[in-house]
């Protein structure tokens, strides 16, 4: 699989009896799972995008759960590879979880005949982990290789954008430091 085009990654985690499925709420009532944007600075694979992004949308660490090898995709609208899912499961019970009140309105269990809220390609995601619980085998260990494998290539050595270090400072200048003499000097060459 060529890793390199998704550019998001998250976790469909069920509870430890494998009954129910962890889902956030957004603003507008949708439900999703556990899933965000791979940012370059913080993660070297795809998994540990997934990971993160669970720690910050329900406060759940690696250490809580138990993974599958399997792996679902979500498409764009356009047909392109979007977001790439694992299914995860926590070993013990937990019933409260920590997430940013301006990004999610709760984050709770939901059965799986209650799930309206989900967009229809998760939804038949969904369908398709469900279809899949009894045959797999869940993994402890997440350091094995097949899981960090899932690097997109080449993103530490993208070319950088030349006008990089300007964007930069422009945007602190126009963000902080409005009144400065730089900013003064900036208007004058312009």
């Amino acid at each position: 699989m060529d890793y390199k085009n998704f550019s998001c990654a998250g976790l469909f985690i069920f509870d430890h009896e494998c009954k129910k499925v962890l889902l956030g709420k957004d603003k507008n009532g949708f439900l999703s799972p556990q899933k965000g944007g791979y940012e370059v600075l913080k993660d070297d694979a795809l998994f540990k995008c997934a990971i993160r992004e669970t720690f910050e949308e329900s406060g759940i660490s690696v250490h809580e759960l138990q993974f599958s090898e399997k792996e679902y995709i979500e498409y764009s609208a356009s047909g392109k590879p979007n977001i790439l899912y694992w299914v995860a499961k926590l070993k013990h019970p937990k019933n409260e979880f920590k997430f940013d009140p301006s990004e999610l309105e709760s984050v709770d269990w939901h059965t799986f005949d209650n799930v309206a809220g989900l967009k229809p390609q998760r939804l038949a995601i969904l369908k398709a982990m469900v279809g899949d619980l009894p045959s797999i085998v869940w993994v402890d260990d997440v350091s094995q290789k097949r899981f960090l494998r899932c690097n997109p290539e080449n993103t530490k050595n993208k070319p950088k954008n030349k006008y990089n270090k300007e964007s930069r400072a422009l945007v602190k200048l126009l963000r902080h430091d409005l009144d400065s003499q730089k900013f003064r000097m900036m208007k004058l060459v312009m």
